[in-house]
């Protein structure tokens, strides 16, 4: 609420000064709008590119598509775990306990360091 009666008290104070700096309601109505547009238009642009210009960033599609070559390797990873333990038996039944534990265990794994590249991709974007 602070914030808006800043940014309301900003446009006011804009508005006066191009009042008092023209002569006529439409010139300063002209001078105001052009102003907004600068505000509203180029200034978040021109932020945006100061700031890449500063930090490098990662394209989006880059992570997305390291994000999707990981997840494949994932999956690719836990089908061999999961073939190799099935070549060697006949069934799920037939495993020992410590056998159906160590599938569990790297599936969740695998998963957690999924789940973390996720994270640390969405936090450095």
């Amino acid at each position: 609420m602070v914030l808006f009666a800043l940014y309301l008290a900003a446009f006011a104070a804009f508005g006066l000064w191009a009042s008092a700096l023209t002569y006529s309601r439409v010139l300063s109505f002209l001078l105001l709008v052009g102003l907004w547009s600068l505000w509203v238009f180029v200034l978040p642009n021109a932020a945006v590119r100061a700031a890449e210009a500063v930090v490098e960033v990662e394209e989006f599609s880059l992570l997305e598509r390291e994000n999707e070559r990981l997840r494949w390797n994932l999956g690719e990873r836990t089908r061999e775990a999961r073939y190799g333990y099935w070549s060697r038996t006949t069934g799920w039944d037939t495993l020992a306990l410590t056998q159906k534990g160590q599938l569990n265990w790297s599936n969740r794994a695998l998963h957690e360091e999924i789940r973390q590249i996720d994270e640390d991709a969405w936090t450095n974007s």
